[in-house]
């Protein structure tokens, strides 16, 4: 049988070709003509088009679509809404509806009140693409700002040993350029080139943990627990800020809390490293404000221990606090801009 030319295709006919569900429809919201695509998409059959297919829309999108659709009807507008289907995998459907026009209505049996022309179009593929590139998006934006702050943190840490570093080699050339040579201590001179030699280990270990981002797929740092002594761990590292609180006359003391005897503490399971980075950044800041208070200057670093984990913390995490009894900090003087 011979194809039907294009001239004796009908309405209809050339309607089913389409892959977009059309009807038209009259002010009451009855359907006066539609295609195959948009029988197909009704689930069930009713006089009123939105009754016809609105039993497809997922349960979340519902009222928001029956809420709009009902509305554009009533006030004879224009309408477009994306909505879920409530089929597995979940669908999408691009919802039009578009008022005629008075030329339009003269030529079309409507009735008083006008009518509408009404397209349902599967647009899953183009929402999957969307929402796909939207986590790509979010993805990368979450991977900056944790660069951001990784950046913003190394170059705080690399600025602490620097600064010791500094002083330590101001103290050596004070010393050498003496006249008189006799006046030269050699143990402040070898005690300064001790404190720069810390400081150059601690700026490897920081130059070893950028590597080992570079390595790591979105993770910040990985800890490696190692048996340590915390006690004397800490202590050295405090020993580079010698020089600056000595610049600044600011009195210093290290000690352990009662209840580091009481629990018996000398070796641990621990990342020490991680940790006297935090220690050192929190002296470091100290360090700067105490500098600035009135002629009595002192910080204290006491370090405690317990065989209770509190519960206000999560398993696994190590915490540190300050007491600013000695130094209040208003708004503009926080330490830290951000939050670690």
């Amino acid at each position: 049988m011979a194809a039907p030319s294009p001239r004796n295709l009908s309405a209809q006919q050339l309607a089913d070709i389409s892959p977009i569900g059309t009807a038209v429809l009259n002010s009451r919201d009855e359907i006066l003509f539609l295609n195959r695509r948009f029988r197909e998409l009704m689930t069930c059959q009713s006089r009123r088009a939105f009754d016809g297919w609105s039993q497809s829309i997922a349960r979340g999108d519902y009222d928001r679509v029956a809420a709009v659709y009902d509305n554009a009807l009533k006030a004879n507008k224009a309408l477009r809404i994306e909505y879920r289907t409530c089929d597995e995998p979940c669908q999408w459907r691009l919802l039009m509806l578009t008022p005629f026009g008075e030329e339009e209505l003269r030529g079309l049996p409507l009735g008083p009140g006008g009518g509408s022309y009404c397209t349902i179009t599967d647009i899953t593929e183009e929402k999957r693409a969307e929402i796909s590139q939207k986590k790509i998006a979010e993805e990368a934006q979450r991977r900056k700002e944790q660069q951001e702050r990784f950046i913003d943190m190394i170059s705080h840490e690399v600025r602490n040993p620097l600064s010791a570093i500094l002083h330590c080699t101001e103290d050596i050339l004070e010393a050498v350029q003496q006249k008189d040579r006799r006046n030269i201590r050699v143990e402040d001179i070898a005690q300064a080139a001790e404190t720069i030699s810390l400081c150059v280990a601690h700026q490897k270990k920081i130059v070893d943990d950028v590597l080992t981002f570079s390595k790591l797929d979105a993770e910040m740092f990985t800890l490696l627990p190692q048996r340590v002594q915390p006690r004397q761990h800490l202590a050295m590292s405090l020993m580079m800020f010698r020089p600056e609180l000595r610049k600044h006359n600011i009195d210093f003391e290290y000690k352990l809390d009662h209840s580091y005897a009481d629990c018996g503490v000398d070796w641990v399971v621990a990342d020490l490293d991680r940790m006297s980075q935090v220690l050192v950044n929190l002296v470091c800041n100290a360090i700067k404000f105490t500098a600035k208070a009135g002629d009595e200057k002192k910080i204290s670093v006491f370090m405690g221990a317990s065989k209770v984990r509190p519960t206000s913390y999560p398993p696994n995490v190590v915490f540190f606090s300050s007491d600013e009894s000695a130094l209040r900090l208003n708004a503009t003087n926080r330490i830290w801009p951000k939050k670690m």
